[in-house]
């Protein structure tokens, strides 16, 4: 479940089995609404004085049962267990401001690849730890205002 809280311009994850709090993601300024589109597993919450929509992205993991979540005004991912429904890490992506928008993950060589909109790159992350790839090719120059990532594995 997702839970927009208005003055305290955050966004409530809840375990919909337990009840429990996973983790609360920073949005805009006073956020009044939540949509899910289940087809691209985006969450979308209205800020209502930021007059603007923050959109968040959850990507799963198979290979290490992990969730990546997109925090597109907080410039960084979430990583969720998913099986204890509770926060493993928080990821700050390579690029300076990079607004995260969507995530691909390839759970064949556990590689995690995020759109940052604000820094024209995809930056890739390590799935086993779960941090910035030490490999030459740890951000990939892309095109203006990456957004969306399909990955084939």
């Amino acid at each position: 479940m997702y839970v927009s809280n208005f003055n305290s311009n955050d966004v409530s994850v809840i375990n919909g089995v337990t009840g429990a709090v996973i983790v609360v993601i920073p949005v805009g300024v006073n956020p009044a609404g939540v949509a899910i589109n289940p087809l691209t597993n985006r969450i979308y919450v209205a800020n209502l004085n930021s007059n603007n929509v923050s959109v968040m992205d959850g990507a799963v993991n198979t290979s290490t049962n992990a969730i990546y979540v997109a925090n597109f005004n907080d410039n960084t991912v979430t990583v969720i267990d998913g099986l204890t429904n509770t926060v493993v890490t928080t990821i700050i992506p390579a690029g300076g401001s990079p607004f995260p928008t969507g995530i691909g993950v390839n759970s064949l060589n556990n590689s995690i690849y995020v759109a940052e909109f604000n820094s024209d790159i995809v930056t890739v992350i390590d799935g086993v730890t779960n941090m910035v790839t030490q490999a030459v090719i740890s951000v990939i120059p892309v095109g203006a205002r990456p957004f969306l990532i399909s990955v084939n594995p």
